[in-house]
């Protein structure tokens, strides 16, 4: 299979705005994912556009987004000519966790994808973690049965569990250590010794419970795989992993759906014996699939593999996505907010909000807003006062206090 062709588009010699190129794209750094996907050692560079095979655009459009807003990002890209004559070859990187159908033709790729919603559009990638790590698994005994160690309010999958096994902990069978922020809200200082204690978690546990957060799948499940170790995946049915087509997750992964997190400790409450045919597999499949190094070799297959279908798809959606008014992008957004809501998924919520923020919106808009708002307010005091005031932990303000932050926005808009 010959190398594929890539070309980078520069948006600070592409776009004529110099306002907004000044202003967004040269504040933000190039980024580390985009380089270890796209080396040289797995694609030609070229210096046409026509004579690619796809363009990539060498930046995390996450912050991107958030400072020019859904519309204002799909303007830009409909104003270059570049991406006019070919769109259908455009490869995007966005990090943000929460799934949903970015209005801009093109290729994404993404860690968090649901089936439902945006895998015709993504390409899924695992999380890099680090370095190749050159497993070579150690069966040894260990102090737990499963750990868990994070956050606690990124998602209600994640109280379900904790509960479940709490009742059974008398024997300390397991090392549960609910967190009340991200990582990234903690002090340098303190995110280091975190990391630590997630690790020697990991590494003294036969099983480590990775449920899903704000995205479909959980950072957690890569780390516990590049030590080598055996996850258990708590997420969504309609998760999509990397690369399935090449990987069967059956052989090294415990998938669970929210239905069998109140089972997990009568099916799994011994787990000893269980991990030695997975153990090899993780070390089989961490080693030549999902690290660094082999994952740009396997995007680049992928890419090479579906080069046809993908053109076809993208030429297919590019009149679709041009016809995509303020108004309607307010109405897909607001509709995911209300589906995460129902989900009790608080925190993508926030992060959905974000993108209204920048669309700007009639009256009846806003009263929608404000509706929004009242049921925030009469069902998020259920995970402050029922789960973190039980556990005599402190609640995190800026997680909870989504009152004032909805009628700022509300104002805003």
């Amino acid at each position: 299979m010959s190398s594929l062709s890539i070309y980078y588009f520069d948006p600070i010699i592409n776009f004529n705005n110099e306002k907004i190129v000044n202003s967004v794209f040269s504040q933000e750094k190039q980024i580390k994912p985009i380089d270890s996907l796209f080396n040289k050692d797995n694609y030609e560079i070229s210096d046409d556009p026509k004579y690619a095979d796809f363009i990539i655009l060498h930046y995390d459009l996450t912050r991107i987004i958030l400072h020019l807003g859904l519309f204002g990002l799909a303007q830009l890209f409909h104003n270059n000519s570049i991406y006019r004559e070919y769109h259908y070859k455009f490869i995007f990187y966005l990090s943000e966790d929460t799934p949903f159908l970015v209005p801009l033709s093109g290729t994404w790729l993404r860690e968090s994808v649901d089936s439902t919603i945006n895998s015709e559009q993504s390409i899924c990638l695992p999380y890099i973690i680090g370095e190749k790590p050159n497993l070579k698994i150690k069966k040894t005994r260990k102090k737990y049965n499963a750990n868990f160690i994070g956050a606690i309010h990124t998602h209600p999958i994640r109280i379900k569990m904790y509960n479940a096994l709490e009742k059974f902990n008398d024997n300390q069978n397991y090392l549960l250590k609910p967190r009340k922020k991200f990582t990234s809200a903690y002090s340098t200082e303190d995110q280091k010794k975190n990391m630590q204690e997630l690790f020697d978690g990991i590494r003294s546990s036969y099983l480590t419970l990775c449920p899903r957060g704000t995205g479909m799948n959980s950072r957690r499940y890569f780390e516990v795989l590049s030590l080598g170790e055996m996850p258990v995946l708590f997420s969504d049915k309609n998760i999509v992993l990397p690369f399935e087509e090449k990987i069967d997750y059956t052989q090294f992964t415990i998938n669970l759906s929210y239905e069998q997190v109140d089972k997990f400790h009568d099916i799994y409450g011994s787990a000893e014996n269980l991990t030695t045919d997975r153990m090899n597999a993780i070390e089989y499949y961490y080693n030549n699939f999902l690290c660094k190094e082999k994952c740009s070799i396997i995007l680049s297959e992928t890419l090479k593999k579906k080069q046809n279908r993908i053109y076809k798809h993208r030429k297919k959606e590019f009149s679709t996505m041009k016809k995509f008014t303020k108004d309607i992008m307010f109405e897909y957004i607001f509709n995911l907010i209300k589906k995460s809501f129902q989900k009790s998924e608080y925190v993508n919520c926030i992060m959905l909000l974000n993108y209204l923020k920048k669309l700007g919106c009639e009256t009846s808009q806003v009263n929608a807003l404000n509706d929004l708002e009242a049921q925030f307010q009469n069902e998020i005091g259920w995970i402050n006062h029922n789960f973190f005031r039980r556990l005599d932990v402190e609640c995190s303000g800026t997680t909870f206090k989504i009152a004032p932050y909805l009628t700022r926005i509300s104002k805003e808009l």
